[in-house]
C-alpha cells in the first residue's frame, strides 16, 4: 500500500512538472538589472536605458516600474 502511494504521487508530482512548463506565458528577461551611477550631485537628471526582452510565447505587459 505504500509503495503504491509513493508511485501516485510521484506521477502527479512529475504531470505537474511537465505541465508548469507547457503552460507557456510571459518569460521577462533583463540582461543588466541594475545600474550603478557613481556620485551625483543633488539636482541632476539622470537617465539609464534597461533592454528588457519576453522571451515567453505570450505578451508581456509591464504594470509598474519603481526606481530603488
Amino acid at each position: 500500500m505504500k509503495r503504491l502511494t509513493l508511485v501516485i504521487l510521484l506521477i502527479l508530482f512529475l504531470s505537474s512538472l511537465l505541465y508548469a512548463k507547457e503552460s507557456g506565458g510571459p518569460l521577462l528577461n533583463i540582461q543588466q538589472d541594475t545600474y550603478d551611477f557613481g556620485k551625483v550631485m543633488e539636482g541632476k537628471v539622470l537617465e539609464h536605458a534597461f533592454l528588457v526582452k519576453n522571451m515567453g510565447s505570450e505578451e508581456l505587459r509591464i504594470l509598474r516600474v519603481r526606481p530603488g
